[in-house]
C-alpha cells in the first residue's frame, strides 16, 4: 500500500520543490546564533540525549520509541553514556542498518560541555522516498565563563530525496516538500537561549512528517532519524533527595577475547529524569526485537514515574517484554515484567521494593510460576544458568532483572560467559534529604 502510494505521486513531486532541489540546497544561508551576554554561573547542570530513530503519531502518541537511545543528567564532567543496535525496522515507514548514539561531557578551556550524537547507516524512509548511506547529528552546548551556547553539526553521506542526489553540506532546516506525501526537513537544528547562563540545542539529521496517511500511520506521524538533544540549565530550588532510575527491555553482552562488550544496547530505555516526573508515567516503547536466534521479541515498553518534594522522593521503573525466545526457543515466555522501586522520607532511609511477573515462562521445557521468589536460579543442559526475578540491592536503590541468562556452554551462538538481560528496572533515591 505504501509503495502504491509514493509512488503515485513521487512524479509529480519532482516537477516541482525536489527538482530545484541540489541548486537550492548550494544557494541556502546559514543563520548563525547571537553571542550571549556575560555572566558568571559556573553551577550548571548538563543533560543530553541521542538515538538513532523515533516514530511520533499525530497525537503525541510515540509509536516506535527512541531506538539505541544514551542519556546523562549531571553538573560534571567525565561523563559517558553510549549504546547500539544492530538495525531498526518499522515496517511502511523506515529501515536503517547498525545504529549508535554517545552523550559525554568534557572539560574545555573555561568551562564544561555536553554532546550528544546520533549515527546511522543505510537509511530508507518511506519505500526510499529518502535515503542516506549515513545520517550523524550533534547536539552541544558549551559553558565558558559561565555563558552557555548552544551549536549543532550535521553530517550526511550518500544522501538523495525523491531520486534527487544532495550535496555533503546542507543548511540548517533545509525543508523539501513533497506534494501530498511528506514535509521533510533536513538539518533540524533548534537552538534556543534560555538565558546568558542556561541554553538548549534540539537537533535531527533527517525529520519527516506525513502529509497522508503511509498504512496505519495517518497524516502528523513524525520520523525523526538521529534526534539529538543538549542542554545547560540552572538549578531548580532546593528539593529533598534526588531520584533516578533507568528501564529497558532487553540487553545483550557478549565476551570477545576476555572483554564484556555489549552486542545489542539496552533496547527501549527510558530513564528517570533527575527532577522526576512529577508523578506522570514516561514511557519509551517499540515494536520489538530480533537477533537471529539468540534474541526474539514481542512489543517492548519501558515507564518511569517519579516524585521529589522537600521532605519525601520516590522512583518507579517499570520494564515490560512480550513474546519472548531466547537461544532458539530454550528460553521463552508470553510476557514479562520487571518493576523497582525506591523511596524516601526525609530523616529516614530508603525503602526499597522490586517484584518481577512472568508469564507461561518456559525455561529448557520445565513450565516456571507466574511469581518466584527472587534470585531463583535454574540451569539447563550445562548450557545456560538463568536467574529468574533477580533482585539486587544497595543503599539507595535496587535493579529488578526478570530474567538474566548467562552462557555457560558452547554451541549457542554466544561466546561463553555472555548475558543476555530481558526486562532490567533500576531505581534509586540520593542520600540527601
Amino acid at each position: 500500500m505504501a509503495s502504491t502510494l509514493l509512488g503515485s505521486r513521487r512524479t509529480a513531486a519532482r516537477g516541482g520543490a525536489v527538482a530545484l532541489l541540489a541548486s537550492a540546497v548550494a544557494s541556502a544561508a546559514l543563520l548563525l546564533p547571537a553571542t550571549p551576554a556575560q555572566a558568571a554561573v559556573t553551577n550548571q547542570t548538563l543533560v543530553g540525549s541521542a538515538a538513532g530513530t523515533k516514530v511520533t503519531l499525530l497525537n503525541g502518541t510515540v509509536s516506535s520509541g527512541a531506538t539505541a537511545p544514551s542519556g546523562l543528567t549531571t553538573p560534571y564532567t567525565g561523563k559517558t553514556s553510549s549504546n547500539s543496535t544492530a538495525s531498526v525496522v518499522v515496517p511502511g515507514l523506515l529501515t536503517t542498518g547498525v545504529v549508535s548514539s554517545k552523550v559525554a561531557t568534557t572539560a574545555i578551556t573555561g568551562g564544561k560541555r555536553i554532546t550528544s550524537t546520533a549515527s546511522v547507516a543505510g537509511v530508507d524512509l518511506l519505500n526510499g522516498l529518502v535515503k542516506a548511506t549515513a545520517v550523524q547529528s550533534t547536539s552541544r552546548v558549551s559553558v565558558v565563563n559561565g555563558i552557555a551556547t548552544p551549536s549543532s553539526t550535521p553530517n550526511f553521506l550518500g544522501l538523495a530525496v525523491a531520486g534527487t542526489t544532495l550535496p555533503l553540506s546542507i543548511p540548517k532546516n533545509f525543508t523539501v516538500d513533497v506534494p501530498g506525501v511528506a514535509k521533510v526537513v533536513l538539518n533540524k537544528s533548534v537552538a534556543t537561549q534560555l538565558s546568558d547562563n542556561a541554553a538548549r540545542q534540539v537537533s535531527a539529521g533527517i525529520e519527516v512528517t506525513l502529509l497522508s496517511a503511509v498504512g496505519a500511520y495517518g497524516a502528523g506521524t513524525v520520523i525523526d532519524v538521529a534526534p539529538t538533544a543538549a542542554a545547560a540549565t540552572l538549578p531548580t530550588t532546593q528539593l529533598g533527595a534526588a531520584v533516578g532510575g533507568l528501564g529497558y527491555s532487553t540487553r545483550v553482552a557478549a565476551v570477545v577475547d576476555g572483554v564484556l562488550k555489549v552486542t545489542s544496547g539496552p533496547t527501549a530505555a527510558q530513564a528517570m529524569p533527575a527532577g522526576g516526573t512529577a508523578g506522570k508515567n514516561v514511557t519509551n516503547s517499540t515494536v520489538g526485537v530480533h537477533l537471529s536466534t539468540i534474541l526474539n521479541t514481542g512489543t517492548l515498553a519501558n515507564t518511569v514515574n517519579g516524585s521529589r518534594t522537600a521532605s519525601y522522593s520516590r522512583s518507579t521503573v517499570t520494564s515490560n517484554v512480550t513474546a519472548v525466545n531466547l537461544l532458539g526457543g530454550l528460553v521463552r515466555a508470553d510476557a514479562v515484567k520487571a518493576v523497582a522501586q525506591s523511596s524516601k522520607k526525609s530523616g529516614y532511609p530508603a525503602v526499597k521494593t522490586g517484584q518481577s511477573t512472568l508469564v507461561n515462562l518456559v525455561i529448557g521445557g520445565k513450565a516456571i510460576p507466574v511469581d518466584v521468589a527472587p534470585n531463583t536460579t535454574v540451569s539447563v543442559l550445562g548450557l545456560v544458568t538463568v536467574t529468574v526475578n533477580q533482585q539486587i540491592r544497595t543503599t539507595t536503590g535496587i535493579t529488578v532483572n526478570a530474567l538474566d541468562v548467562k552462557v555457560v556452554g558452547a554451541g549457542l551462538g554466544l561466546p561463553v560467559g555472555s548475558h543476555i538481560t530481558v526486562a532490567s528496572a533500576d531505581a534509586w533515591v540520593g542520600t540527601a534529604g
